[in-house]
């Protein structure tokens, strides 16, 4: 294990800006029979969690997100965006760490370049885009025992049993998880979905996986949007977060084996 002392790993919580977690109010009405105490600590160490990991950057923003490949990490596109400059940020100013535990963590990368949707601009407030992701490369390729996670093919239906996990505002030095939820509605012709997990600034990029045995490993998409329930206050409370919407990975997939196919120059590769 090693120590972060490093000014661009003190991640700070930067919420509702562009590098977090977009906030989009939700109109439904819901049952608020859960609690809190189902986000659960997970062990950031133990698959499929050990690939997931918490990145940070030059200017204190704080996300999650997920190994997909030796040298290939998934994340939000919103966590690069620098509100103050109206830009992405450049690739060495992304920090990778995989197995961080209070300060503590395995890995460390830096992001090398990137590839984002050839559309995405910057966050739009209280809109999820479907184009709100980024996968970052490292010249170093992770450690062999670190396993990639996969992306799906095929759009998961609404009722699927899902999980998701991150570095979440309410404990950010520990990963946790909600193990216990469900896909609830296609958005955005079957490119964004809502479901019911718990999560919070934060969680932005992080995965959400399918929950049966058969599905261990398996991204069904990336988190981009938390709900919130009742009146949109300035600084929302924990409490106050119910869902979320994500990206679908199969939409992200169809584009990377796309563009993968084509030898055309990528211009949207940073």
């Amino acid at each position: 294990m090693h120590k972060s002392r490093s000014p661009a790993l003190k991640i700070k919580a930067r919420l509702f800006a562009a590098i977090g977690l977009a906030v989009v109010a939700s109109t439904q009405a819901v049952a608020q029979t859960d609690t809190r105490s189902r986000r659960e600590v997970v062990d950031a160490n133990v698959y499929p969690w050990s690939s997931i990991g918490k990145i940070g950057n030059s200017v204190g923003g704080q996300c999650t997100g997920a190994v997909i490949g030796a040298n290939q990490f998934l994340t939000a596109a919103h966590c690069l965006y620098y509100k103050a400059v109206r830009r992405l940020l450049p690739a060495e100013a992304i920090h990778i760490l995989l197995g961080y535990v209070r300060d503590e963590y395995r890995v460390h990368r830096v992001a090398s370049k990137y590839v984002t949707s050839p559309t995405y601009d910057a966050p739009v407030e209280d809109r999820a885009r479907p184009d709100d992701w980024v996968v970052l490369y490292v010249s170093d390729p992770f450690p062999p025992d670190i396993k990639p996670l996969v992306l799906a093919d095929a759009v998961s239906p609404v009722g699927t049993a899902v999980k998701a996990a991150g570095y979440a505002r309410e404990r950010r030095y520990m990963m946790t998880a909600d193990q216990r939820c469900r896909i609830e509605a296609a958005l955005s012709d079957a490119k964004l979905f809502r479901h019911g997990c718990l999560i919070e600034p934060g969680d932005s990029g992080g995965p959400v996986l399918g929950a049966h045995a058969s599905e261990e490993g398996l991204i069904v998409g990336i988190n981009v949007a938390v709900l919130v329930l009742g009146p949109k206050r300035a600084a929302p409370r924990n409490e106050d977060f119910w869902g979320g919407i994500a990206v679908s990975a199969a939409s992200i997939k169809a584009f990377l084996v796309a563009s993968a196919r084509s030898r055309a120059p990528e211009e949207n590769v940073r």
